[in-house]
């Protein structure tokens, strides 16, 4: 009976780890496809450091997930949570962005929709959507419970 459970947790284990290294290397795969990394480092003048930026994000992943799997609590303080949250809020932007490139649907949209000029301003407002989305719903989570 113990010897099972034992050999069902390590399966288990085993089964676990293994989706993960799956998950985490299509997730890297799609952030070197999109060229995510590339494009930052062009467009700040940056491109000498771009292996830098791949360790920072192998490095930021890796240490992420072993903090969400153990649980681990980091004691930064609040002020840590806004500065996380406004560059994760970045990083995700411009994943949506290089995705929405990719696939071509920002043409697609100014053609059906006819947008002649300004339109700058729609995505700034879409971004600012998000932003402020995102601050009500974390708001409310935090302050809701």
């Amino acid at each position: 009976m113990f010897l099972s459970t034992i050999a069902f947790d390590a399966l288990l284990w085993v089964i676990g780890i293994a989706g993960g290294v799956l998950v985490a290397g299509g997730m890297y795969a799609l952030i070197t496809t999109l060229g995510i990394i590339n494009r930052i480092a062009q467009d700040t003048h940056t491109a000498g450091n771009i292996l830098l930026y791949e360790e920072c994000v192998l490095w930021g992943g890796a240490i992420g997930n072993i903090l969400f799997v153990f649980d681990i609590k980091v004691p930064f303080g609040i002020t840590a949570l806004i500065i996380f949250g406004f560059v994760g809020g970045i990083y995700a932007g411009c994943l949506a962005i290089a995705l929405a490139e990719i696939i071509k649907t920002i043409p697609v949209f100014i053609m059906r929709s006819k947008i002649t000029g300004g339109f700058g301003y729609v995505i700034l407002m879409m971004a600012l959507g998000k932003g402020i989305g995102g601050l009500i719903y974390f708001f409310s989570f935090y302050l809701g419970s």
